[in-house]
């Protein structure tokens, strides 16, 4: 008997879902011992994961519980999902922060300017006597019009006085100003604040280094020194995939903003997340065991460490903040032909822990049993991971969809879409979930949206950019 088509498979089976993934977990003795020694935390027999953390939790799935026994090479996938406690800190973090505001020519059109001072206005007042703040204003170059000092009285009077007078013109030279940016934040440094660049541009790169690699590469240094970096994307006209690489590669947020009077309550909003932060330093772990690879990692960056371990840099967390990582594996043929359990991966989850003042460190591994029945494999899909690929193909759909409407080929966008709605239909109707919902009726109005509006009109440049960050924000969150 041949097996039944993955994915029905996969939802049929939801409601009788047996495991025999053995997931064992434990927590670091000391936050300053570089080995995570396990105890023996297995997950019940029906239930494939394991729940590992305390400020920042940690849960771990494999996409089956158990691994067909062959001399063929196999696939599988690893979802990790992170959630921040809920409730915010009595006392936060002080802030380093760098406003950096476009003063080119482009943003005296439609008020945008003036909507930037006011919003930076506003941010301001929200500033605590704890708080330090520099302003990077730029155009065809960048100027620090205000260094990085405490948010004393009388410094935030001269900050809105250096706000007030911010005139547009020139080009856009955005590696200057997050280069000055970053620098300033660079020379205070202290594990206690929580420092962060808030980067605003309402176009494309046209002065400095405009190629989009060269500024994700000055994001990821900032990263790297322990600066995030969040992009505000303003209007119609500015580059969102070069924002979006800047959010990425810097662990900040990413804002689309279609309406300058929107711009106030964009920034007050990320002000909100910086003073509910919870954990900095964030950053997984992931040794996969001999003959596992890695095929894909969505959402996110990740470097190779020397002893072979990918590690992904997640910045900080915020109350509430949740964040989830998808890995499409490969297993090497006679991956555990010799066993009835096949090592699949060491996960080790590090943070700087805001409420407790200290690093943590929490580990767990990953195993499969291995069978030679192909009907008890399937039968051992985890529903939630593939809800999760579900999603990832989604946003992979708008992606492609969004980059072909924009070349002009809109027939070809819309069969996209309309062969993603069937799809996601289909799953809709084997099992029903609200996440299949809300992605069906996105589906159908951004196929409304193709059909009314052209690529170059500002309607089609709205879909563009209101879809990207969607995407976006669906690569890197459930």
């Amino acid at each position: 008997m041949n097996p039944p088509n993955r994915t029905r498979a996969i939802f049929a089976i939801a409601a009788t879902l047996t495991a025999a993934a053995a997931i064992v977990a434990a927590r670091a003795p000391s936050p300053t011992t570089p080995d995570v020694t396990p105890c023996q935390l297995t997950a019940p027999v029906a239930t494939p994961k394991v729940q590992v953390g305390d400020t920042i939790q940690m849960t771990a799935r494999l996409s089956h519980a158990n691994l067909l026994r062959s001399d063929k090479p196999r696939v599988g996938s690893l979802l990790v999902d992170l959630s921040a406690v809920e409730d915010a800190p009595k006392v936060s973090a002080p802030l380093d922060l760098a406003i950096v505001i476009d003063r080119s020519g482009s943003m005296s059109a439609d008020g945008k300017l003036d909507s930037a001072r006011r919003a930076a206005m506003a941010l301001i007042d929200e500033l605590r006597p704890s708080d330090r703040v520099a302003l990077v204003t730029y155009s065809t170059n960048a100027h620090t019009d205000f260094h990085l000092s405490p948010a004393t009285p009388g410094s935030l009077r001269a900050l809105k006085g250096a706000v007030r007078r911010i005139e547009a013109d020139g080009g856009t030279n955005i590696s200057a100003a997050l280069q000055q940016a970053r620098d300033l934040l660079q020379r205070h440094t202290d594990a206690a604040r929580v420092r962060r660049v808030i980067l605003l541009s309402d176009g494309h790169a046209t002065a400095g280094f405009t190629q989009t690699d060269h500024l994700a590469r000055i994001a990821t240094e900032a990263r790297d020194e322990g600066v995030s970096v969040t992009a505000i994307g303003l209007g119609v006209e500015f580059n969102e995939s070069l924002m979006t690489r800047i959010a990425q590669s810097g662990n900040g947020n990413y804002y689309y903003v279609s309406r300058g009077a929107d711009l106030r309550r964009t920034f007050s909003q990320e002000f909100k997340t910086l003073t509910a932060t919870v954990a900095r330093d964030v950053q997984l772990a992931i040794r996969l065991r001999p003959g596992v690879t890695l095929t894909q990692l969505s959402g996110y960056a990740h470097t190779t460490r020397a002893d072979g371990a990918l590690v992904v840099p997640l910045g900080e967390f915020w109350a509430a903040d949740s964040r989830s990582l998808m890995l499409d594996l490969t297993f090497a043929p006679n991956l555990g032909a010799d066993a009835d359990l096949a090592s699949i991966a060491d996960i080790t989850l590090e943070y700087r822990d805001l409420l407790r003042g200290a690093p943590q460190t929490w580990g767990g591994s990953l195993s499969m049993g291995v069978t030679e029945s192909p009907q008890v494999v399937y039968a051992s899909l985890n529903p939630e991971v593939e809800l999760r690929a579900v999603q990832l193909r989604t946003a992979a759909t708008y992606q492609r969809a969004m980059d072909d409407y924009e070349r002009g080929d809109t027939r070809r966008a819309q069969k996209l879409l309309r062969d993603r709605s069937h799809e996601l239909r289909r799953l809709n109707h084997d099992t029903p979930t609200k996440l299949l919902e809300v992605e069906i009726e996105r589906t159908e109005r951004l196929l409304n949206d193709l059909r009314r509006h052209s690529p170059s009109s500002i309607g089609g440049k709205d879909t563009l950019k209101s879809t990207r960050s969607h995407s976006y924000h669906l690569l890197r969150r459930r």
